[in-house]
């Protein structure tokens, strides 16, 4: 049994047995994996279980890469990729998202969430530059880039898990039409660093004022700015955007309007805009548009 093999590695590095076992599933796991923590006197560790063998190895090799970096990511204690499990350094229980939740109201964000998203917004580029200069892509799951395909699953995903689950009306065929040009427009971007692909606030974690980052397990060759833009805005619809980089950050794509089916969004920009995203020490100003559905968001989030 798996749980066991993670006790035995438990024991094995550390010396002495785990005297607690807690599950965290639903806490801090947003995949199929199965988190849980171990525990005695004087240890604690992470064991994850999942039996995708290629996204465990692939967790593994760019945990190592970049520690060696110097990076924020946790230690491998111990590994059985056998059985689908690996032993991790425990980062404790506060992900971004949750220091972000418990200090605003509502458009009102606290001092140190703003310095905590300056601290995360530093650490990137080392991550996307430096230690992708030498990064082994071949470990990459499921693919080694974010190419045609990638870009389809995500597309596909903001249709049924945004635009159908949210009853928004839209023009299928100009909706796919909008797909294959925004594509086109994406893949002409510079893809030469690593993206970590879910950069999100769920997946960095804050250990006495400092983040850590887990999940990047999904992680491939790619464009700089998706990883900025996804920190910026959280992973719900409901809530709302964050931003809190310097002036020196700004995501702007701006889509050509050649088709009717594209809305244009904001004289902030000279160019109609599909997907925009800008960064200030301000504001968050973050558009999103729908073909014939036409202005699916638009908001504004002032940095206080």
């Amino acid at each position: 049994m798996s749980l066991d093999v993670l006790k035995k590695l438990f024991e094995q590095y550390f010396q002495a047995p785990p005297e607690h076992v807690q599950p965290l599933q639903g806490e801090l796991g947003g995949s199929g994996r199965k988190i849980i923590r171990f525990s005695n006197e004087k240890h604690r560790a992470i064991g994850i279980l999942y039996g995708v063998r290629e996204e465990n190895a692939a967790f593994l090799a760019f945990s190592k890469h970049f520690r060696s970096h110097g990076l924020p990511v946790p230690e491998i204690y111990a590994e059985d990729l056998t059985h689908g499990v690996y032993l991790e350094e425990d980062l404790g229980d506060t992900t971004l998202f949750e220091f972000l939740s418990n200090n605003r109201t509502g458009e009102n964000i606290a001092p140190q969430v703003v310095e905590a998203y300056r601290k995360v917004v530093a650490v990137l580029p080392r991550f996307q530059v430096e230690a992708s200069r030498d990064l082994n892509y071949e470990v990459c799951y499921p693919n080694p880039s974010f190419d045609r395909q990638s870009i389809a699953w995500d597309l596909n995903y903001f249709k049924y898990y945004f635009l159908r689950l949210a009853g928004i009306p839209f023009n299928e065929h100009a909706l796919e039409e909008d797909f294959t040009r925004l594509t086109e427009f994406l893949l002409s971007a510079p893809r030469d660093y690593f993206l970590y692909r879910d950069f999100q606030s769920r997946n960095i974690m804050l250990r006495n004022g400092d983040p850590f980052f887990v999940d990047y397990q999904g992680g491939r060759k790619g464009a700089l700015q998706y990883d900025i833009a996804s920190l910026c805005t959280t992973p719900r619809p409901t809530s709302r955007p964050i931003c809190a980089s310097n002036s020196s950050i700004t995501i702007s794509t701006a889509f050509p309007a050649s088709s009717p089916s594209i809305a244009k969004l904001s004289s902030a920009t000279t160019m109609p805009t599909f997907i925009s995203a800008s960064c200030k020490p301000s504001v968050l100003t973050v558009f999103a548009v729908s073909s014939n559905a036409g202005l699916i968001s638009c908001k504004a989030c002032p940095m206080r």
